[in-house]
């Protein structure tokens, strides 16, 4: 109980870097992504 407030609390706290994380590597793996589909169909 008490470490499962705790997680929440971290969570809570990284929450805004996190996302901003999270939405980087989206952006970055679906660009990469988005490359290497191109080339896929220049070929």
């Amino acid at each position: 109980m008490w470490m499962n407030a705790w997680i929440s609390t971290a969570i809570h706290i990284a929450d805004e870097p996190a996302r901003f994380l999270t939405m980087w590597v989206i952006r970055r793996f679906w660009e990469d992504y988005d490359s290497v589909h191109w080339y896929d169909r220049a070929l």
